[in-house]
């Protein structure tokens, strides 16, 4: 399995937002023509990516949850399920 450790440098964060903010702050006006399709295009890959982080967030939180459950006997799983058929075979043998 793989460790993914996940740490942001509060420094590098900080100066990765400042850009961000100094990008669009300071955007020019675009005289550009967007195609229709390319409207759709970004839509798909929005959505594209908003079901690969929840699909890739639901497998790292049932991995998390597995890591703190208690491990199942499977010994005493199977003995419970002998004991139900046992318990059938003898009502129906009356």
């Amino acid at each position: 399995m793989l460790n993914i450790k996940l740490s942001l440098n509060p420094a590098f964060l900080t100066a990765f937002l400042a850009f961000l903010l100094s990008f669009f702050a300071f955007a020019q006006k675009a005289e550009a023509y967007v195609d229709p399709s390319t409207g759709s295009y970004i839509l798909q890959l929005m959505a594209g990516a908003a079901l690969t982080f929840l699909f890739t967030a639901k497998n790292i939180i049932r991995s998390i949850k597995s890591r703190f459950q208690k491990p199942e006997n499977k010994e005493k799983n199977s003995s419970s399920a002998e004991n139900e058929l046992s318990s059938k075979d003898s009502l129906s043998a009356d």
